[in-house]
């Protein structure tokens, strides 16, 4: 922590800070997982436009890239060793 000019912060001032500092990351921390359901949830209303009201041509234009995103997240969350639900049902 930097003061602005030739201030000198007190013990009060660096208390202060840095549980506003805690509180700024844990918001932070929940925005990002707030991104994350939003983008399950859109993911879950893409599937459902697929399925109710995709022609042909666009579902010929958009599975394999959405096939690839699911690839990678369920890559990833491998990588980063998160049992997935079907693991945990002794699936592979």
């Amino acid at each position: 922590m930097k003061p602005q000019g030739d201030r000198v912060l007190s013990e009060i001032d660096i208390a202060q800070i840095e549980a506003w500092m805690a509180q700024r990351m844990a918001l932070l921390a929940k925005r990002d997982i707030d991104d994350i359901h939003r983008a399950v949830d859109f993911l879950n209303i893409t599937t459902q436009r697929m399925q109710s009201k995709a022609s042909d041509e666009q579902l010929i234009g958009i599975t394999d890239d959405r096939l690839l995103a699911m690839h990678d997240l369920r890559s990833t969350a491998r990588a980063q060793k998160i049992r997935l639900p079907d693991e945990r049902a002794g699936r592979r």
